[in-house]
């Protein structure tokens, strides 16, 4: 947000304005930085009610569980990932992602920044499963969630 007093004089608007001995130009530089006063106030009031809004906000936790394809070296990638979202109706909102503390799953088989690689698609696939079961059975969505199919009953032999 800019003011028009720094759009007129540039950063240095006092050093400027003491070099002009205009009284209407002056004056009218007074007005606008009054006007701009008046903007700043107004939205300090608005960022202030939205600042509690967003502190009563409930956040719900996704996995989101993604394939990518290098096209280079023609590998695939999987990368796993926590986050939160306002738990609220508004898309355009709720598209402002709040990453948590864990941007990305570390695979056991490599470094925390390697992701897991074509061939370590089930070692991926639990992964993603054990991330929503940490974070309360939360959804996984993303371009290869659909490769996480729910666990069905287990048979011993």
């Amino acid at each position: 947000m800019t003011c028009r007093v720094e759009e007129s004089y540039g950063v240095d608007a006092l050093a400027t304005a003491r070099k002009d001995y205009d009284i209407s130009s002056l004056e009218r530089d007074l007005l606008y930085a009054a006007e701009d006063l008046g903007v700043i106030q107004r939205y300090i009031e608005q960022i202030s009610k939205h600042i509690e809004t967003a502190r009563s906000t409930r956040l719900k936790w996704y996995v989101e569980f993604r394939r990518e394809h290098n096209h280079a070296t023609k590998h695939i990638n999987y990368r796993i990932a926590a986050f939160q979202l306002p738990d609220i109706t508004d898309a355009e909102t709720r598209a402002r992602r709040m990453y948590a503390s864990i941007p990305y799953a570390a695979n056991p088989k490599g470094s925390p920044s390697n992701p897991f690689l074509g061939n370590e698609k089930r070692l991926a696939i639990e992964c993603a499963r054990e991330m929503s079961e940490k974070y309360g059975g939360c959804e996984i969505i993303g371009n290869a969630a659909e490769l996480v199919k729910p666990v069905k009953g287990v048979i011993v032999l």
